[in-house]
């Protein structure tokens, strides 16, 4: 008889990619690299860039339970920096209305409105990634 074991879940680990012995590199389609460096590419050289990502919509009842980082972590995080003025910050999130709430508007402030390509690559070029629980950041 067959066993009948069920693995349900997500079974996610560094150590593989890690040990990847040419490295391990996703290229991203030059046509998204292009549209990417014509709209945000001189601030990504010019200045120093945070990205805060905040995974909420999904994670709030993931299971019957909430596995989202409290806010209160990435105001932390950010809040630890020291002086950011001259840095551009970056949020990046799929409730970025609840987001831009939160932390309220500031000079040095973009809520991305993106879509899932872009705001990879704005977490991927940035200097500093304030991240979520989350295997897309």
């Amino acid at each position: 008889m067959k066993e009948q074991t069920i693995y349900k879940g997500f079974f996610q680990t560094d150590f593989y990619v890690r040990n990847i012995p040419q490295g391990f590199n996703i290229p991203i389609k030059k046509e998204f690299t292009e549209r990417f460096e014509a709209e945000f590419g001189a601030v990504f050289r010019t200045k120093k860039t945070v990205v805060v990502h905040i995974r909420r919509t999904d994670y709030l009842n993931y299971g019957k339970r909430d596995i989202s980082l409290p806010m209160s972590y990435f105001r932390t995080r950010l809040d630890a920096l020291g002086d950011t003025t001259d840095c551009v910050i970056y949020f990046v999130s799929d409730d970025i209305e609840f987001v831009k709430t939160y932390f309220g508007e500031q000079p040095n402030y973009i809520f991305s409105s993106n879509n899932e390509i872009t705001d990879f690559q704005i977490i991927k070029n940035a200097d500093i990634a304030i991240i979520s629980n989350s295997s897309f950041a």
